[in-house]
């Protein structure tokens, strides 16, 4: 690889990125390095993994003489700080990555390049649909993005306001324009996850493509991020993470009243569900709450907060104040 080489095509920077992947992470390398395009600049990612990923990895790029960006990390730094590390040292005018328990398809890069570079500037994201496969690599029932939405057809164009009711895309699908990241910036490090933030914030500027053809493989892994984002241990991480990408929502001046109106009950939603919680900053994410959406309900709900009192005292006084409301309209009728 360059890389895997042939100068006349367009660069793309590949990034792999590993953490405690040791069983799984040579079949994710084999299958960039079977990709048919072969124009990439290859930089893996081992974020301080506590298996022997980076002795695998180090086997493979050794085995395989393939001349690459090897990152190794003393201490975990995250996903969205790595990715923002390998971007500081992506060459291509075209980027895609893979996390080290999932696989591409041998033409993944080749038929997406062909749609980037035959479309207009403003189409910043070509992605697909994934297979879904167990620990042993065999495949189960379903695609990906039907576990998160029900579509006819996937959408593209201008998708902002769908992305906004939930993410979809299968992350290691993509092939984005590396100009989108010097429009929008870096990924966030306040997060834990990375692609729901990004794909909205490019979709606010570039439109995107679905390609038809299924082009990647999502191994099902019961530690894998997405789904220890799901653990009880891990629930305010991930209200807090949801609360900061749909407030920054709000910020872009063009989207309708009907969704920033959407947007606003569920950040209050959000906040609720974190004072319920006990979350840290649970006072923090009331106020932010209430300067979006000033109802009468959540004030009381923050003045209580920050008091210090618990959600438990302002539920019940919450029921009291619905059952007196619910009795007074009775007596009036």
């Amino acid at each position: 690889m360059s890389t895997l080489d042939s100068s006349s095509q367009p660069l793309v920077s590949v990034f792999v990125v590993a953490f405690n992947h040791a069983r799984f992470v040579v079949e994710t390398l084999e299958s960039v390095f079977a990709q048919t395009y072969r124009n990439v600049q290859l930089i893996i990612v081992d974020d301080c993994s506590d298996d022997n990923s980076r002795t695998v990895i180090e086997d493979w790029i050794d085995a395989r003489g393939v001349k690459c960006d090897f990152i190794a990390h003393t201490k975990n730094q995250g996903i969205c700080r790595t990715l923002n590390e390998a971007l500081s040292r992506a060459r291509g005018k075209y980027v895609s990555m893979i996390a080290g328990d999932d696989m591409w398809l041998p033409e993944k890069l080749e038929r997406e390049v062909a749609i980037l570079d035959a479309a207009p500037e403003d189409v910043g994201v070509v992605y697909s649909d994934a297979w879904q496969a167990d620990v042993n690599g065999d495949r189960l029932p379903g695609m990906f993005i039907e576990k998160y939405r029900t579509f006819a057809t996937p959408p593209e164009g201008n998708i902002f306001e769908c992305l906004a009711h939930g993410n979809f895309i299968p992350a290691h699908t993509a092939l984005i324009r590396r100009g989108c990241f010097d429009v929008v910036g870096l990924y966030d490090e306040r997060l834990r996850y990375e692609d729901w933030d990004m794909w909205l914030r490019i979709a606010a500027h570039f439109k995107y493509v679905f390609m038809p053809w299924p082009c990647a493989i999502y191994r099902v892994v019961p530690t894998s991020l997405v789904h220890r984002m799901r653990e009880p241990e891990f629930r305010n991480d991930r209200l807090s993470n949801d609360f900061i990408i749909l407030h920054k929502c709000l910020s872009i001046s063009s989207i309708t009243p009907t969704l920033r109106e959407r947007l606003s009950a569920e950040l209050c939603r959000l906040a609720e569900k974190m004072y319920s919680h006990h979350a840290p900053r649970r006072r923090h994410f009331l106020w932010r709450a209430l300067q979006t959406s000033r109802n009468s309900r959540l004030t009381v709900m923050s003045v209580m907060c920050y008091l210090g009192l618990p959600y438990a005292v302002f539920a019940a006084v919450d029921s009291v104040h619905s059952y007196l409301l619910e009795r007074s309209g009775a007596d009036v009728s």
